[in-house]
């Protein structure tokens, strides 16, 4: 698994704008364990996200590739 983070402002490298790219292209697959969720949960999701981290930056984005 590979992880790369681009900070708020930072401008992400060729290599990084290549595998977003090709993350595009990849389906999602549910399982019971990550099943799809509804615009409600998706809400309340990210209503609980925020109480949890209210310190992190906003911007930051993480890309993990297996």
């Amino acid at each position: 698994m590979v992880k790369e983070t681009l900070r708020a402002g930072q401008k992400p490298t060729k290599a990084q704008i290549k595998e977003i790219r090709a993350a595009e292209k990849r389906t999602v697959t549910y399982t019971d364990d990550a099943p799809r969720l509804t615009s409600e949960e998706l809400a309340e999701f990210k209503q609980i996200n925020a109480e949890n981290r209210p310190d992190e930056k906003k911007g930051d984005c993480h890309l993990l590739d297996r």
